[in-house]
Protein backbone atom coordinates (compact mmCIF):
# COMPACT_ATOMS: atom_id res chain seq x y z
CA UNK A 1 0.00 0.00 0.00
CA UNK A 2 1.26 3.47 -0.85
CA UNK A 3 2.38 5.92 1.85
CA UNK A 4 -0.64 6.96 3.46
CA UNK A 5 0.67 9.87 5.94
CA UNK A 6 3.64 11.58 7.45
CA UNK A 7 3.78 12.93 10.75
CA UNK A 8 6.81 14.78 12.06
CA UNK A 9 7.35 15.51 15.85
CA UNK A 10 9.99 18.00 16.89
CA UNK A 11 10.37 18.98 20.46
CA UNK A 12 13.64 20.90 21.16
CA UNK A 13 14.72 21.75 25.10
CA UNK A 14 18.43 22.79 25.08
CA UNK A 15 18.80 23.35 28.79
CA UNK A 16 22.76 24.12 28.44
CA UNK A 17 22.55 27.85 28.56
CA UNK A 18 20.67 27.51 31.42
CA UNK A 19 22.35 25.38 33.13
CA UNK A 20 25.89 28.00 32.14
CA UNK A 21 24.45 30.77 33.48
CA UNK A 22 23.63 29.49 36.57
CA UNK A 23 26.97 28.27 37.00
CA UNK A 24 28.43 31.32 36.75
CA UNK A 25 25.60 33.31 38.32
CA UNK A 26 26.58 30.75 41.48
CA UNK A 27 29.92 31.56 41.30
CA UNK A 28 29.11 35.44 41.63
CA UNK A 29 27.29 34.13 44.75
CA UNK A 30 29.67 33.10 46.18
CA UNK A 31 32.29 35.70 45.59
CA UNK A 32 29.88 37.82 46.97
CA UNK A 33 29.18 35.94 50.17
CA UNK A 34 33.34 35.82 51.18
CA UNK A 35 33.64 39.50 51.17
CA UNK A 36 30.85 39.56 53.68
CA UNK A 37 32.02 36.90 55.69
CA UNK A 38 32.33 33.18 56.84
CA UNK A 39 28.35 33.25 58.36
CA UNK A 40 27.51 34.90 54.78
CA UNK A 41 29.04 32.74 52.65
CA UNK A 42 27.58 29.67 54.64
CA UNK A 43 24.02 31.52 54.27
CA UNK A 44 24.57 32.24 50.64
CA UNK A 45 25.97 28.92 49.80
CA UNK A 46 23.05 27.12 51.56
CA UNK A 47 20.84 28.95 49.21
CA UNK A 48 22.64 28.42 46.06
CA UNK A 49 21.96 24.61 46.62
CA UNK A 50 18.63 24.68 47.65
CA UNK A 51 18.48 26.69 44.70
CA UNK A 52 20.09 24.09 42.25
CA UNK A 53 17.93 21.06 43.73
CA UNK A 54 14.86 23.12 42.68
CA UNK A 55 15.85 23.50 39.33
CA UNK A 56 17.17 20.16 39.15
CA UNK A 57 13.54 19.02 39.90
CA UNK A 58 12.16 21.49 37.50
CA UNK A 59 14.71 19.94 35.49
CA UNK A 60 13.48 16.07 35.63
CA UNK A 61 9.45 17.33 35.41
CA UNK A 62 10.24 18.51 31.98
CA UNK A 63 12.11 15.97 30.74
CA UNK A 64 8.88 13.45 32.44
CA UNK A 65 6.59 15.96 30.24
CA UNK A 66 8.35 16.03 26.69
CA UNK A 67 8.79 12.59 26.92
CA UNK A 68 4.63 11.99 27.27
CA UNK A 69 4.17 15.16 24.79
CA UNK A 70 6.30 12.51 22.61
CA UNK A 71 4.62 9.60 23.46
CA UNK A 72 1.03 11.53 22.84
CA UNK A 73 1.82 12.74 19.05
CA UNK A 74 3.13 9.59 18.02
CA UNK A 75 0.06 7.63 19.55
CA UNK A 76 -2.17 10.02 17.54
CA UNK A 77 -0.36 10.52 14.96
CA UNK A 78 -0.53 6.27 14.26
CA UNK A 79 -4.06 6.28 15.00
CA UNK A 80 -4.74 9.06 12.29
CA UNK A 81 -2.98 7.11 9.91
CA UNK A 82 -4.86 4.03 10.28
CA UNK A 83 -8.08 6.30 10.21
CA UNK A 84 -6.83 7.50 6.61
CA UNK A 85 -5.81 3.15 5.83
CA UNK A 86 -9.39 3.02 6.42
CA UNK A 87 -11.03 5.38 4.31
CA UNK A 88 -8.04 4.31 1.30
CA UNK A 89 -9.74 1.05 1.21
CA UNK A 90 -12.67 3.23 -0.51
CA UNK A 91 -11.23 4.47 -3.28
CA UNK A 92 -10.37 3.51 -6.62
CA UNK A 93 -7.11 4.03 -8.44
CA UNK A 94 -8.27 7.23 -10.34
CA UNK A 95 -9.15 8.70 -7.05
CA UNK A 96 -5.82 7.54 -5.55
CA UNK A 97 -4.02 8.65 -8.36
CA UNK A 98 -5.89 12.22 -8.20
CA UNK A 99 -4.70 12.64 -4.92
CA UNK A 100 -7.08 12.22 -2.94
CA UNK A 101 -6.32 10.73 0.12
CA UNK A 102 -3.41 13.72 0.90
CA UNK A 103 -6.59 16.27 0.88
CA UNK A 104 -9.08 14.14 3.11
CA UNK A 105 -6.23 14.07 5.50
CA UNK A 106 -5.42 17.68 5.50
CA UNK A 107 -9.38 18.49 5.60
CA UNK A 108 -10.38 15.82 8.23
CA UNK A 109 -7.50 17.84 10.80
CA UNK A 110 -9.36 21.39 10.00
CA UNK A 111 -12.49 19.92 9.82
CA UNK A 112 -11.46 18.55 13.54
CA UNK A 113 -10.56 21.90 14.77
CA UNK A 114 -13.67 23.60 13.04
CA UNK A 115 -16.63 21.18 14.42
CA UNK A 116 -14.79 20.10 17.96
CA UNK A 117 -15.21 16.31 16.66
CA UNK A 118 -12.14 13.86 16.86
CA UNK A 119 -10.88 12.71 13.71
CA UNK A 120 -11.76 9.24 14.18
CA UNK A 121 -15.39 9.70 13.62
CA UNK A 122 -15.36 12.79 10.99
CA UNK A 123 -13.03 9.09 9.33
CA UNK A 124 -15.70 7.29 9.42
CA UNK A 125 -18.44 9.50 8.56
CA UNK A 126 -16.03 9.54 5.38
CA UNK A 127 -15.80 5.84 4.99
CA UNK A 128 -19.62 5.61 5.24
CA UNK A 129 -20.09 8.69 2.98
CA UNK A 130 -17.54 6.94 0.37
CA UNK A 131 -18.96 3.44 0.83
CA UNK A 132 -22.55 4.80 0.10
CA UNK A 133 -21.59 5.26 -3.28
CA UNK A 134 -20.63 8.71 -3.29
CA UNK A 135 -18.05 10.22 -5.20
CA UNK A 136 -14.69 11.30 -4.04
CA UNK A 137 -14.87 14.66 -5.42
CA UNK A 138 -18.63 15.51 -3.33
CA UNK A 139 -17.04 13.47 -0.29
CA UNK A 140 -15.78 16.71 1.58
CA UNK A 141 -18.90 18.59 0.87
CA UNK A 142 -21.31 15.75 2.03
CA UNK A 143 -18.86 15.54 5.01
CA UNK A 144 -19.21 19.52 5.57
CA UNK A 145 -22.90 19.50 5.53
CA UNK A 146 -23.57 16.33 7.81
CA UNK A 147 -20.67 17.51 10.31
CA UNK A 148 -23.01 20.83 10.43
CA UNK A 149 -25.82 18.89 11.00
CA UNK A 150 -24.35 17.00 13.50
CA UNK A 151 -23.83 20.67 15.42
CA UNK A 152 -27.89 21.31 15.02
CA UNK A 153 -29.27 17.66 15.64
CA UNK A 154 -26.68 17.37 18.81
CA UNK A 155 -25.33 14.43 17.64
CA UNK A 156 -21.79 12.99 15.58
CA UNK A 157 -20.77 13.38 12.07
CA UNK A 158 -20.64 9.76 12.04
CA UNK A 159 -24.31 9.41 13.22
CA UNK A 160 -25.65 12.34 10.54
CA UNK A 161 -23.94 10.30 7.95
CA UNK A 162 -25.44 7.98 8.38
CA UNK A 163 -28.83 9.17 8.43
CA UNK A 164 -28.49 11.62 5.71
CA UNK A 165 -27.12 8.66 3.16
CA UNK A 166 -30.26 6.34 4.33
CA UNK A 167 -32.67 8.73 3.31
CA UNK A 168 -30.61 9.07 0.29
CA UNK A 169 -29.91 6.16 -1.27
CA UNK A 170 -33.34 4.59 -0.26
CA UNK A 171 -35.31 7.65 -2.21
CA UNK A 172 -32.43 7.85 -5.31
CA UNK A 173 -31.34 11.06 -4.56
CA UNK A 174 -28.03 12.59 -5.36
CA UNK A 175 -25.23 13.58 -2.81
CA UNK A 176 -25.85 17.07 -4.38
CA UNK A 177 -29.19 16.96 -2.59
CA UNK A 178 -27.55 16.44 1.04
CA UNK A 179 -28.47 20.07 2.15
CA UNK A 180 -32.05 19.49 0.86
CA UNK A 181 -32.19 16.43 2.97
CA UNK A 182 -30.48 17.96 6.34
CA UNK A 183 -33.07 20.74 5.99
CA UNK A 184 -35.94 18.24 6.24
CA UNK A 185 -34.33 16.24 9.07
CA UNK A 186 -33.67 19.58 10.93
CA UNK A 187 -37.08 20.77 10.60
CA UNK A 188 -38.31 17.37 11.85
CA UNK A 189 -36.55 17.35 14.79
CA UNK A 190 -37.14 20.99 15.98
CA UNK A 191 -41.06 20.44 15.41
CA UNK A 192 -41.13 16.51 15.99
CA UNK A 193 -39.86 16.80 19.51
CA UNK A 194 -37.05 14.30 18.55
CA UNK A 195 -33.41 14.06 17.67
CA UNK A 196 -30.88 12.92 14.84
CA UNK A 197 -30.06 10.10 16.86
CA UNK A 198 -33.52 8.70 17.37
CA UNK A 199 -34.28 9.37 13.39
CA UNK A 200 -31.36 7.75 12.36
CA UNK A 201 -32.61 4.34 14.68
CA UNK A 202 -36.21 4.32 12.87
CA UNK A 203 -35.58 5.68 9.80
CA UNK A 204 -33.00 2.92 9.04
CA UNK A 205 -35.48 0.54 9.26
CA UNK A 206 -38.41 2.04 7.44
CA UNK A 207 -36.70 4.33 4.98
CA UNK A 208 -36.16 2.00 2.07
CA UNK A 209 -39.78 0.20 2.64
CA UNK A 210 -41.35 3.67 2.28
CA UNK A 211 -40.04 5.10 -0.73
CA UNK A 212 -41.24 1.27 -2.68
CA UNK A 213 -44.70 1.70 -1.53
CA UNK A 214 -44.73 4.98 -2.57
CA UNK A 215 -44.24 7.26 0.51
CA UNK A 216 -42.59 10.49 -0.26
CA UNK A 217 -39.84 11.98 2.12
CA UNK A 218 -41.96 14.73 3.31
CA UNK A 219 -45.06 12.19 4.14
CA UNK A 220 -42.64 9.79 5.58
CA UNK A 221 -40.78 12.65 8.18
CA UNK A 222 -44.64 13.92 8.88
Amino acid sequence: MAKLGKATVEITGNLKPLRNALKSARKSVIRSAKRMGRSGFRAMSNAVKRANSSIKRFVKIVGVVLVAAIGFAITSAAAFEKQLAMVNTMLDDASRASGFLPKFAKELRRMSKEYGESTKTLSKGLFDILSAGIGAGDALQFLATAATAAVAGMTDTATSVDLLTTIMNSYGLEATDVNMISDKLFATVKKGKTTFPELAGSLGRVAATASVAGMSLDELLA
